[in-house]
């Protein structure tokens, strides 16, 4: 409020926690509700200037460029090529900062999602080497909206029936099979988890890693529905580029690279990959498109954190449950982009569920789900049955989430209420059984959370 002297104070305070709950920082809402106040006149924005390329300075060295977004929105900055051509190179969040290379003269524009230019950049011979990115126009006073208007019909319309039978050979399905924990045990261990000459002794048919458990009851929930996951199709924007790229480009395949954090086989069992990273085109065509679906589902703004793969799975990879990064994994999709499997090789997302239950998610080509990861454990512990299975991953946190410095446990205290606040049954699976290394807690005081918020839903979705 002292930010525009003269505003109503109450009309600034509302619209500014309007904004900042919509996922703005206090100063980019303060900057949009004064503008809105006030009427305050910003520059035209630019018009693309002819010629406009990159050029060749002699001994121009590498040099890092901070890029500064003052602006409400997301934009996203493309490097322009020495014939003048745009190429997507970085999503730069509203009111967020970030670095990235170049050389001088190297030229770039800045755009809206909606293709509106607010900035062009060369790169100097000489420092600073800084781009703000200021509003203009009628874009300083748009309030952001967290996907277009009407949108959210289009994305209804791709979520699955969650109950829908698995019939058939399961190569064909696209459903979710729960099992109960006597189902799970019944199924076994036979082609499950490690193998003697892929692990130490003790990780043999290792399942579900024991690490990084109590990062579980402290994550918030950010679906705004369904019990940390949600499976659906991919929109229309995303299929009709993504899976006919994939056929045209997939003889361009690579050997993976090693996998960190010991919870595959790959070092026995090689994966492929086709790197998105060479097709920042396609990487931004689902980039733009999933982070309108992340924050349809999560009802909040979020920051792209990354996109990777393909990842190109072959005969007996697995890959065990665990959970993701805390700080940049909070609301993720695995996206389906082709398969060849056995007659009986249909290859689920296990998902470990409240009551000791397990989710089998099993996806067809063009379809994806949706899982909050950084609580929900997840994996492919079933070792595949088939010669290619390739993958996707996107992942979004909250716009405000700092990361797991300001998520310490206090296990006196019940659990912050920020996003969609806390999904029961978290520390109720099948990993959590009495003796169990990946057992997580949840205090007496947690666990009243949980109920209370459980009676006042009573949904399907909660439960």
């Amino acid at each position: 409020e002292e930010f525009c002297t003269g505003s109503t104070a109450s009309t600034l305070s509302a619209m500014s926690r309007s904004l900042v709950a919509r996922g703005l920082s206090c100063a980019v809402a303060a900057l949009v509700c004064c503008s809105l106040v006030h009427g305050i006149d910003y520059p035209a924005c630019p018009t693309e200037t002819p010629g406009f390329e990159t050029n060749s300075v002699p001994n121009g060295g590498n040099v890092n460029i901070e890029w500064k977004s003052e602006l409400a929105f997301d934009t996203i900055v493309y490097w322009m090529s020495f014939d003048g051509t745009e190429s997507s190179a970085i999503v730069l969040p509203a009111g967020l900062s970030t670095t990235g290379g170049s050389f001088p003269g190297h030229a770039f524009r800045v755009r809206t999602y909606n293709d509106e230019l607010v900035m062009e950049y060369r790169v100097p011979l000489e420092p600073p080497y800084i781009a703000v990115i200021k509003p203009c126009g009628d874009l300083a006073t748009k309030e952001p909206l967290l996907y277009p208007e009407g949108k959210e019909k289009e994305f209804e319309a791709l979520v699955h029936d969650q109950d829908a039978p698995c019939v058939g050979p399961s190569k064909e399905w696209s459903c979710v099979r729960r099992l109960s924990y006597d189902e799970w045990l019944a199924r076994g261990t036979e082609g499950y988890g490690f193998l003697p000459n892929e692990t130490t002794p003790d990780r043999v048919g290792l399942q579900t890693d024991a690490g990084y458990v109590q990062q579980i009851s402290l994550v918030p929930k950010v679906g705004s529905f369904g019990p940390g996951y949600v499976k659906m199709t991919m929109p229309k924007a995303i299929r009709d580029h993504l899976l006919p790229w994939f056929d045209k480009t997939i003889h361009e395949k690579e050997l993976h690279e090693p996998i960190p954090g010991g919870y595959t086989n790959v070092d026995k069992v090689p994966m492929s990959k086709l790197n998105l990273d060479k097709y920042p085109n396609v990487r931004m065509t689902i980039v733009k498109e999933m982070q309108q679906i992340m924050q349809w589902w999560t009802q909040a703004r979020v920051k792209h954190t990354s996109t990777y793969g393909v990842r190109i799975y072959h005969r007996g990879s697995m890959l065990i449950n665990h959970v993701d990064r805390v700080d940049t994994h909070l609301a993720s999709a695995v996206m389906q982009v082709a398969q060849d499997v056995d007659e009986d090789g249909g290859w689920p997302l296990e998902v470990l569920l409240g009551n000791r239950t397990v989710g089998e998610v099993y996806l067809q080509p063009g379809e994806m789900v949706l899982y909050e990861g950084a609580w929900l454990r997840h994996g492919r512990p079933m070792r595949f049955k088939g010669n290619s299975f390739s993958n996707i991953f996107t992942h979004f946190a909250p716009f405000e989430w700092k990361g797991p410095g300001t998520w310490k446990a206090d296990t006196t205290k019940p659990l912050p209420h920020m996003m969609h606040g806390y999904a029961p049954g978290r520390c109720d699976t099948i990993a959590d059984m009495p003796g169990k290394r990946s057992a997580c807690t949840v205090t007496e005081i947690m666990d009243s959370v949980s109920k209370a918020e459980l009676a006042k839903k009573k949904s399907h979705d909660e439960l």
